[in-house]
C-alpha cells in the first residue's frame, strides 16, 4: 500500500521539472510584456489610425522659439505660426516658460528637440533602473521587469509615457535618480534640490517632500526643509503672477482651456476622467485611498521598502491632473505591493513577476478590450491596493518578530 503513492509523487516531481524556474519565469515574463509594448506601440505610430510619436515635444520647442524670439508663448495665434498643432496648448506656468526661454537663446536652440528627445529617452531607462533596483533588488532580470511594469501596467500607462515625451517624465527620472540615494543611504540633499527645480515646471511634483518626511519614521527636520521648499516654490510662482501678470493669465487661460475645452484633465488610478461622466465621485473615492494609505502607514502597518513604495504612490494619487506619465511612476511600486498576494512556493522576484503579468494583462484585456468599464477596474485595483499594502505591512512585521 504504501508504495502506491510513489508514481503519483513522480509525476508531480516531473510537472515541476516542466515548470520554468524563476528566473526563467521572470525573464518569460518581462520578454512577453515588452512583445505587447511593442505591438502597441507599432499599432499605435504605425499600423492603423496613427498619432505622432512625442507628440508634446512640439510644445517645448515652439515655446522656447516663442521667447527667444520675444512672442507670447501662451497666445495660441502666435504658437500655430511657430508651427503648432491646434490640440496642443502651453500649459507650463511662467517660469517654466521662461526657462525653456533660456535654451532658445544658447547655440542649442536648433538642437532643442533632439536633445530633448535623448532626456526623454533617458528618463525612460533611468525610471524602471533606478526604481527596478530600490525595489527589485539589483541585476539585469529586475531591470527588465521594473521595465515591463512600467510600459504595460495600468492598462499601458508607460506605453503613453513613451509616445508622449511630455517634459514630466524627464522631470520624475530627475527627482527618482536623486531618491534612490535618499532612500538607500540617507542623503537627501541633491533629491531637495531636484524637487526644487522639478517643481518650478510643475508645481504639484512638491509632493515629493513626502517621501524624506515619512519614508524612515517621521523626520521633522526634512519636513521643515519640505515645507520651506514648498513655501519657496510657491511664492515664486505667485510671484510670476506679480512680474508678469499677462503671462500668468494666459497660463491660466490656457489650462482652462485645455481641461474645459478639450477634456484633458488626466487620468488617475481610479481612472476617473472629472467633468466628463461623473468623476466627482470617483476623486472622492480617490482621496478615501489616500487616507487610507496614509493612516495605515503613520500607524505604523507598513514599514522598509513597502512604506516608500505606498508614498511614492500617494504622490502621484494627490495631484487632481495627474497625467498618464505621473500614473506609470506608480507601476513599480504597485507592484512590489501587490506581490504578498502571488502565493509562496516561488522566490520574490518570481512573485513579483508573476504580479506584473497578471495585474497587466488583467488590465489590458479589461480596459482596452471593454470587458469592464475603466470606472469600475481602477478603483478594483485601488482597493486591491490598500489589502496588498496591509499584507506586505504584515508580512514585515513577521518578519520582524522571528
Amino acid at each position: 500500500m504504501s508504495s502506491q503513492p510513489l508514481p503519483r509523487l513522480a509525476a508531480l516531481h516531473r510537472l515541476r521539472t516542466l515548470l520554468p524556474s524563476d528566473e526563467q519565469l521572470v525573464w518569460l515574463t518581462s520578454l512577453g510584456l515588452g512583445l505587447l509594448a511593442v505591438v502597441a506601440l507599432l499599432e499605435r505610430h504605425v499600423w492603423g489610425d496613427t498619432s505622432p510619436i512625442f507628440w508634446d515635444l512640439p510644445v517645448y520647442v515652439a515655446t522656447s522659439e516663442a521667447q527667444a524670439r520675444g512672442l507670447d508663448p501662451y497666445a495660441p495665434e502666435v504658437m500655430r505660426l511657430l508651427g503648432l498643432p491646434d490640440y496642443l496648448f502651453v500649459n507650463s506656468p511662467p517660469i517654466a516658460t521662461w526657462l525653456l526661454g533660456l535654451a532658445g537663446g544658447t547655440p542649442l536652440r536648433p538642437h532643442l528637440g533632439a536633445l530633448l528627445a535623448l532626456a526623454h529617452v533617458g528618463a525612460l531607462l533611468a525610471m524602471p533602473l533606478v526604481l527596478g533596483r530600490v525595489f527589485f533588488g539589483h541585476g539585469m532580470a529586475g531591470f527588465a521587469l521594473a521595465a515591463a511594469a512600467f510600459l504595460t501596467m495600468f492598462a499601458g500607462a508607460g506605453i503613453t509615457s513613451v509616445s508622449a515625451a511630455n517634459l514630466g517624465t524627464v522631470l520624475h527620472a530627475v527627482i527618482l535618480l536623486a531618491l534612490a540615494p535618499g532612500l538607500l543611504r540617507g542623503r537627501w540633499a541633491a533629491f531637495f534640490v531636484a524637487v526644487a527645480l522639478a517643481s518650478l515646471f510643475k508645481p504639484f511634483y512638491l509632493a515629493y517632500c513626502l517621501l524624506p518626511a515619512a519614508a524612515n519614521g517621521w523626520n521633522w527636520r526634512h519636513a521643515l526643509v519640505g515645507a520651506g521648499i514648498s513655501a519657496t516654490v510657491l511664492v515664486a510662482h505667485a510671484a510670476s503672477a506679480l512680474i508678469a501678470p499677462e503671462a500668468f493669465s494666459g497660463w491660466i487661460a490656457n489650462l482652462r482651456a485645455a481641461i474645459l475645452v478639450q477634456g484633458d484633465t488626466g487620468t488617475n488610478l481610479l481612472g476617473a476622467r472629472a467633468l466628463r461622466d461623473g468623476g466627482a465621485l470617483r476623486y472622492l473615492v480617490q482621496a478615501a485611498v489616500i487616507v487610507a494609505f496614509l493612516a495605515v502607514a503613520l500607524l505604523g502597518r507598513i514599514r522598509g521598502r513597502a512604506l516608500w513604495a505606498a508614498l511614492l504612490i500617494v504622490v502621484q494619487f494627490v495631484n487632481p491632473r495627474m497625467m498618464v506619465y505621473d500614473l506609470a511612476v506608480a507601476a513599480i511600486p504597485f507592484a512590489f505591493l501587490a506581490a504578498p498576494f502571488i502565493p509562496a512556493g516561488r522566490g520574490p522576484l518570481a512573485r513579483i513577476g508573476i504580479a506584473v503579468g497578471a495585474v497587466s494583462v488583467v488590465q489590458f484585456a479589461a480596459y482596452n478590450g471593454r470587458l469592464l468599464d475603466g470606472s469600475l477596474l481602477f478603483p478594483l485595483m485601488a482597493l486591491a491596493l490598500v489589502l496588498a499594502a496591509c499584507c506586505a505591512g504584515r508580512a514585515a512585521e513577521e518578519r520582524a518578530g522571528s
